[in-house]
């Protein structure tokens, strides 16, 4: 029963490693990269067994959307090129997915990166004051992992905590370690910092305080460059989005009663509303969200 529970919960990367293993050998050389994004995104999968899942999924989806592209095309035209044109599209989507579980962990390491970066100001102020009080480096990273959610650093501090109790590594080895592959820049030089003053016997406690105070101005100055960006965005979209439709659905209308000439502004009216508009708010919908910060 144990044995038979074990394959139902088997995970998808495991199952493709299981199917393709030593076939995908050839790929791996062209896909090293991933296994530094793999590190830095906090995805616990192998190399080998991520690229496995990469070309199994895409042969999964090739199959998928071939099969069932080509019937329906088939059955509304019947036409040897149906099945060709679905063959064509099976062939794009394996691609794409291929290509999209590729960047999938850059983009996954970039979100976690800016997510440590924006709260490593309240962290550094919580190590400073556990560093003021004495307690060591081990116990204050021990101590972060039972911090606030909302600070993101419970996976690192739990990392940490694992190399140092179990593996039996030092703190310098460990932090010259997660340095390597911290998807933050600002935790990257926070832990060479941390480094710095263990081999030199600096004062921890002003070490950290002087970080938590430089990482709060740089915070703050984040947030009012994010303002004026809003407050730029604000205007462009009232320009864009509201003053331009009407304009030209006044300048239509007119055309219309007019005439219109060469353009028939009913059916430049109809792209406008239906198509122009929603494509453009999309647009800028997608610009406000990769521009604000999404955390506080």
């Amino acid at each position: 029963m144990k044995s038979e529970e074990k394959k139902e919960k088997e995970p998808f990367h495991a199952l493709a490693y299981r199917v393709l293993g030593e076939k995908i050998e050839a790929l791996i050389p062209h896909v090293e990269d991933l296994r530094i994004a793999l590190r830095k995104a906090g995805i616990p999968i192998s190399l080998r067994a991520y690229a496995s899942m990469m070309v199994f999924t895409s042969i999964v989806v090739f199959i998928a959307m071939s099969t069932t592209i080509s019937t329906m095309l088939y059955a509304a035209v019947h036409n040897v090129y149906a099945i060709m044109a679905g063959i064509g599209i099976g062939l794009l989507a394996g691609a794409g997915t291929f290509w999209g579980l590729y960047l999938y962990p850059s983009i996954k390491a970039s979100s976690r990166g800016r997510k440590l970066d924006s709260s490593l100001p309240y962290v550094v102020s919580l190590m400073a004051i556990l560093a003021s009080a004495g307690i060591p480096p081990e116990r204050i990273f021990r101590s972060l992992i039972y911090a606030d959610a909302k600070l993101h650093i419970q996976d690192e501090a739990r990392e940490i905590v694992r190399d140092i109790e179990i593996f039996g590594k030092d703190v310098i080895t460990v932090l010259s370690e997660r340095a390597m592959y911290s998807p933050s820049k600002l935790l990257r030089d926070l832990y060479e910092g941390l480094i710095s003053t263990a081999r030199s016997g600096g004062d921890l406690r002003r070490y950290l305080y002087s970080q938590a105070r430089m990482f709060m101005r740089m915070k703050r100055v984040m947030m009012r460059k994010s303002l004026e960006s809003l407050a730029m965005l604000a205007e462009i979209y009232v320009a864009l989005l509201i003053a331009m439709p009407l304009v030209f659905s006044i300048m239509l209308a007119v055309m219309s009663t007019l005439g219109g000439g060469p353009i028939n502004p009913v059916m430049t009216l109809r792209v406008l509303t239906y198509l122009a508009i929603p494509l453009l708010s999309i647009v800028f919908l997608i610009l406000l969200d990769s521009t604000m910060p999404r955390e506080a």
